[in-house]
């Protein structure tokens, strides 16, 4: 397990793992978590102390060892349920409140240097995705929609819910652990021009994130195809930066 915000992750047994959960959540309500999610009703706090950002370490953190035991079919009893299963035993938690921690972070911390040090923050927790091609939640976003398979979802039979929740950690995995380091935001980043006394630097670092962004093009080609993202936005403005 690893450390965030005072909470130790236990994963001996479920039992642990719910009292991670509690140590990490405290005494707050349902009530007092949709407070804290709320873009309008709470200003922006620091990524380190922000309790949005570490319920959804907690969960990712979990999700991945999840999908690592699944994968390898290792067969530990504290992986061996569904995630369904887990969010039950997660006081005052549901998918809502997963959904509403994920748009409060990516309402307030949407512009590149949040995105990176919470890139960073996350990376420390979980790890670094090396190969997006071969991590599971972002070929799984990235699917071919028009056919849906359960197998993908560790199903033998359809289960609406639970594939429901496996997909909205694959979406969020996938935007926080894959593709945040190329998060580009126009008013931002801009090509420096030849009047700037940084111009060298402010190059170098243009440079770097446009292989990066290209790379990651590449990585969504072979995942997606290249038809499929003729209809992504956000690839097909990567030429405007060349």
């Amino acid at each position: 397990g690893g450390d965030s915000g005072g909470t130790l992750k236990n994963y001996a047994s479920m039992e642990t793992v719910s009292a991670s959960w509690k140590r990490l959540i405290g005494n707050r309500s349902k009530e007092a978590m949709l407070q804290e999610s709320s873009s309008a009703a709470m200003l922006k706090t620091r990524i380190v102390e922000s309790p949005c950002v570490e319920r959804l370490e907690f969960i990712l953190s979990y999700y991945q060892r999840w999908i690592y035991d699944r994968q390898n079919q290792l067969k530990n009893e504290v992986f061996s349920i569904r995630i369904k299963q887990l969010f039950d035993t997660l006081d005052h938690y549901d998918s809502v409140q997963l959904l509403n921690d994920f748009r409060y972070i990516l309402h307030h911390y949407s512009d590149n240097a949040s995105m990176q040090h919470l890139s960073l923050l996350l990376s420390y927790q979980l790890g670094v995705v090396d190969d997006n091609t071969k991590c599971l939640p972002f070929t799984r976003n990235n699917r071919n929609r028009r056919k849906l398979d359960a197998n993908v979802y560790f199903l033998d039979t359809f289960d609406c819910r639970e594939i429901a929740l496996q997909q909205q950690l694959d979406k969020i995995y996938a935007h926080l652990m894959c593709s945040a380091f190329y998060y580009v935001n126009d008013s931002y980043f801009s090509k420096p021009g030849d009047d700037d006394d940084s111009r060298k630097h402010r190059t170098s670092a243009f440079n770097h994130t446009l292989e990066r962004l290209q790379r990651h093009q590449q990585e969504l080609v072979s995942v997606r195809g290249r038809e499929r993202l003729a209809f992504t936005r956000y690839v097909s403005h990567i030429e405007s930066f060349a």
